[in-house]
């Protein structure tokens, strides 16, 4: 399996039918598309669990970009680290599954697909 890592600056919240959703963008690196930015919107914050929407851009050194949309699932494990797991469908056609583990006081992303 490949790995990817990211980091994170800022959070913004916002509220829909009593629901909170964290934004989070997103930027980093992913084994075989290089540089990658994206937006994770993660549905449920203040809650033990909850669902993701994801949307991502590769930038490779060589090679054409990648967008990645992807869905998920994340659970809270300890005080400040969710586990979490999803897929996502890429614009040249492949479909990736990932797993991963949010860290808040690092602020970041990482795990592996395939």
């Amino acid at each position: 399996m490949a790995s990817y890592a990211f980091s994170w600056n800022t959070i913004t919240f916002s509220e829909s039918g009593g629901e909170l959703t964290a934004t989070i963008n997103l930027e980093g690196t992913a084994e075989g598309f290089g540089t990658v930015m994206g937006t994770l919107s993660a549905h449920g914050a203040g809650t033990p669990s909850g669902t993701y929407d994801l949307l991502c851009v590769s930038f490779p050194e060589s090679g054409e970009q990648v967008i990645a949309r992807g869905t998920g699932e994340w659970r809270q494990e300890a005080g400040d680290r969710w586990i979490s797991n999803g897929s996502a469908e890429l614009s040249n056609g492949d479909t990736i599954k990932a797993d991963g583990v949010f860290l808040l006081r690092e602020r970041t992303w990482s795990g592996n697909f395939g």
